[in-house]
């Protein structure tokens, strides 16, 4: 076995202790939820009369979050996609698509009828069958693909949202977030209503809690 071959084995190794460690961290530290999560519930937006300013720096470049939102979503994952290799972002690793509004039975009738294709930031549904024109409309409203940004310095939501898996059901709460370049041009702008399709229809959230299944995390 070559010298180079024993390093690439020895940073792997690495690389999934850790991994294994800041799974079971986030594990062990969720905190009992007080609520079962309501998947027919419609998600909560208001705003803001000013948003609230977070400046980081990515890549060596800095950048302004502008949370302008307070948001509130729950949901049933369809998608869950963690993006460290391809299609990378600078500010979110992890895009989950969600679909709700109607109790878990009901949605599950509706989605088996269709395939879900994931990649490249993106997420769309296509029905196996023709299908009610209602029911497409419903999905339309009540499908989304979510861009999630882990609240500052919180190791433990950033974890957790790369842990997510398909069927889970969630709770996302936080902002809805534009980004902007050092010089304040727009970056990234968030979508604002549910009824959108196609670029610009993802919505870019910055995650303060999260919930999963009966356990919640800030």
């Amino acid at each position: 076995m070559g010298k180079l071959h024993k390093l690439l084995i020895l940073f792997l190794s690495f690389v999934f202790l850790k991994w294994a460690y800041q799974a079971s961290y986030a594990v062990i530290n969720g905190s009992r939820a007080l609520e079962k999560i309501d998947l027919a519930k419609e998600p909560i937006q208001t705003e803001l009369p000013q948003p609230v300013i977070k400046k980081v720096v990515r890549e060596n470049k800095e950048f302004t979050y502008a949370l302008h939102s307070p948001y509130e979503i729950s949901g049933k994952v369809i998608a869950s996609a963690v993006y460290q290799v391809f299609d990378t972002n600078p500010f979110y690793d992890v895009d989950v698509a969600l679909v709700w509004g109607k109790p878990e039975k009901e949605l599950d009738e509706i989605m088996k009828h269709y395939l879900i294709f994931q990649g490249g930031r993106w997420v769309f549904f296509e029905s196996k069958d023709q299908r009610p024109k209602e029911e497409v409309s419903f999905l339309s409203n009540h499908f989304a693909n979510n861009h999630l940004i882990p609240s500052e310095n919180s190791k433990l939501i950033a974890n957790v949202l790369k842990m997510l898996e398909k069927n889970q059901h969630i709770r996302i709460k936080g902002y809805l977030a534009d980004i902007f370049d050092s010089n304040g041009k727009l970056f990234v702008r968030s979508s604002r209503v549910r009824n959108d399709s196609g670029g610009g229809a993802c919505e870019i959230i910055w995650v303060d809690e999260i919930q999963v299944e009966d356990k919640v995390y800030r």
